[in-house]
């Protein structure tokens, strides 16, 4: 959506012109792509309007603004456990397996939303965590403050325009970083990526393999938002 804002374009011209058609196929979402995609961008062409002499006429230019949604999330305070004082056999012991850390929503709680240095919007989050803010379609950086004005007040930066396509393993990496899933960026699935597979999987259901099958980033896509 950005780059056809930059260039004069709707999106949808772009991404349905018959030359982009290989691109449309392999990455199936507009908004992520990667390095090395080649997408391409037609000439502009000139419209023309027919209207009165002596009158005053309006002109307004399509577009579609992008979305900005976020989910705010914590965790959950747990009650201290019980330390077993039973001495251990560490023949039989076990190195515990990654999980992710049980959280809930951050409700009702007061935010400003900032696109490129300007005020978007204000107010509180939904009961689920969620805000959503309209910013410009070609928005290079944004933020969230929280508790806007108080003691508690605290910035949140959006690293907007990131992120990779599902298909990748980078972009499989970067939605479990942002479910509360550890994961290291890699471009391959290492052992600490697919811990955080495999921790997924079990919050989510699915057999523990570590692997980033279709179920999985299915699962995992539809969870992100994207």
């Amino acid at each position: 959506m950005s780059i056809a804002h930059e260039h004069g374009f709707l999106w949808k011209t772009l991404w349905n012109h018959p030359k982009n058609s290989q691109l449309k196929a392999k990455r199936g979402d507009p908004d992520v792509l990667m390095p090395g995609d080649v997408l391409h961008i037609p000439e502009r062409g000139e419209k023309k309007e027919s209207a009165g002499v002596d009158q005053c006429h309006n002109f307004k230019r399509k577009g579609i603004p992008a979305v900005l949604r976020v989910v705010l999330r914590r965790p959950k305070k747990e009650p201290d456990e019980k330390v077993n004082q039973e001495a251990a056999d560490l023949s039989e012991y076990k190195e515990p397996e990654p999980k992710a850390a049980d959280d809930e929503p951050m409700a009702d709680v007061p935010y400003a939303v900032y696109a490129d240095g300007k005020f978007v919007k204000e107010g509180k989050t939904g009961g689920d965590g969620k805000i959503e803010a309209k910013i410009p379609p070609a928005a290079r950086g944004a933020w969230i403050v929280l508790d806007p004005g108080t003691p508690k007040e605290r910035t949140v930066n959006l690293n907007i325009r990131a992120m990779d396509p599902i298909e990748e393993i980078p972009g499989v990496c970067k939605r479990l970083n942002n479910l509360g899933f550890p994961c290291p960026i890699e471009e391959k699935i290492t052992p600490p990526v697919a811990d955080a597979l495999r921790a997924f999987q079990r919050k989510n259901g699915l057999e523990p393999t570590g692997e980033a099958d279709g179920k999985t980033r299915d699962i995992l896509k539809k969870a992100h938002g994207s």
